[in-house]
């Protein structure tokens, strides 16, 4: 967020393929010194530690149980809180949407010797999907063939070629009335000739999900059909072991959260049946609870970053299919400036305050950006139409 709030900044990111859980890492703006600052197990974050009028700068690693995303790879995004809290904008007014695309289906996975009569495909259910799609690898062919279509997150292959003892290949999509998502990550499973048939496996618990309330971890997932009751697991990411934490009689747990400030924690579930029947364990579910940390005030001086603004600007920019020509005149007081723009034959002031280590100036409609590699030219974008005539996004020179 950048403005939304006077006292915190709010993060949020697309789901990683195959991430149990994300560490975020903050830097003030510009100065690439990127730490931790916490945990989610989910795609979203609350950073409370910020001081108003400052920009930070924020990147997201995905953690795959233990195993951590190249930090170089990440993509950074700029936040900041404001004491001037900016008004969100109005909802935009749009057609109703009859269907929306699906997403990538997660925890796909297959038995791999478990059973000798067949492999069972499961994974987490996606919500607004009505079905799914099962293909598996032809290696004859080298290609994915359609294997069959589920309304439930859940398929047995039985076929003449899962009972052959080779290893399958599954990918499933999930689907609705009008389109498929994407594909998940594809799993192998296999049959083996000498497993019991004496004993029911029930399959493991599917849509585990974790949260924190309080200083509660909650923990829920899908019921396991004939499951008598379920074991829970928990230990912390970079732990080895795997320790009991409870019996669970229905398809839900709670406890304390186990370790301290500033931790991350796994959980999985298995199944078992009355028979004594034991599924493997459930995908992932992680859980932080991330430490307080003071807010660091620190003086900056923006008189330096401002002076790179000011002057007159002016060019000629594409906005509605034609030429316009547009000017600047960008003055500043202390951490506040102003702007008068002409543009299409109008002319407006506008005025802010100007955020520490920020590359830019965003004045409502207007957002006017530093090009480090030139200082003598700004790229301006402009979306509002009682600011210019026609929305445009160019660079404009210095002329004075």
């Amino acid at each position: 967020t950048q403005g939304a709030h006077n006292e915190k900044i709010v993060l949020t990111w697309s789901k990683a393929a195959g991430a149990t859980a994300y560490e975020i890492q903050r830097s003030i703006s510009g100065d690439f010194n990127f730490e931790s600052v916490g945990y989610s197990g989910n795609t979203t974050f609350q950073d409370n530690a910020v001081q108003e009028d400052v920009a930070y700068d924020y990147r997201v690693l995905s953690i795959r149980d233990q195993r951590k995303s190249d930090p170089e790879q990440s993509m950074i995004a700029k936040g900041y809180a404001a004491t001037q809290v900016k008004p969100a904008p109005p909802a935009p007014i749009v057609p109703p949407v009859l269907s929306n695309r699906p997403a990538r289906v997660e925890n796909l996975a297959a038995t791999d010797g478990v059973y000798n009569d067949k492999i069972v495909v499961t994974w987490d259910s996606v919500p607004g999907a009505t079905k799914y799609w099962i293909v598996r690898f032809d290696r004859a062919t080298g290609s994915w063939n359609e294997l069959a279509w589920s309304p439930k997150n859940r398929f047995e292959d039985t076929s003449a070629e899962a009972l052959s003892g080779q290893r399958q290949a599954y990918s499933v999509r999930a689907a609705n009335a009008k389109e498929l998502g994407d594909e998940a990550r594809p799993v192998w499973g296999a049959v083996n000739a000498n497993a019991s048939r004496a004993t029911e496996i029930p399959d493991a618990p599917t849509d585990v999900k974790a949260e924190l309330k309080g200083n509660k971890v909650v923990l829920s997932w899908k019921a396991v059909t004939k499951a008598s009751e379920y074991y829970v697991f928990r230990r912390r990411f970079n732990a080895g072991r795997w320790d009991l934490a409870a019996t669970a009689k229905q398809a839900r747990f709670n406890e304390n959260f186990p370790g301290a400030p500033g931790e991350l924690w796994y959980y999985v579930v298995r199944a078992k049946l009355a028979n004594g029947g034991e599924s493997v364990e459930s995908a992932i579910a992680a859980v932080a609870m991330n430490a307080e940390r003071p807010v660091i005030r620190a003086r900056y001086t923006s008189d330096s970053e401002l002076a790179a603004f000011q002057g007159n600007w002016g060019g000629e920019v594409s906005a509605g299919g034609k030429m316009q020509v547009v000017s600047l005149v960008i003055s500043a007081s202390g951490d506040n400036y102003a702007v008068s723009i002409s543009a299409g034959g109008r002319s407006k002031k506008l005025a802010g305050k100007y955020i520490a280590r920020s590359n830019e100036l965003n004045a409502g409609g207007l957002v006017i950006r530093r090009v480090a590699a030139n200082p003598n030219l700004l790229s301006v974008t402009c979306r509002d139409r009682a600011v210019c005539a026609a929305p445009f996004r160019d660079t404009l020179y210095r002329t004075q």
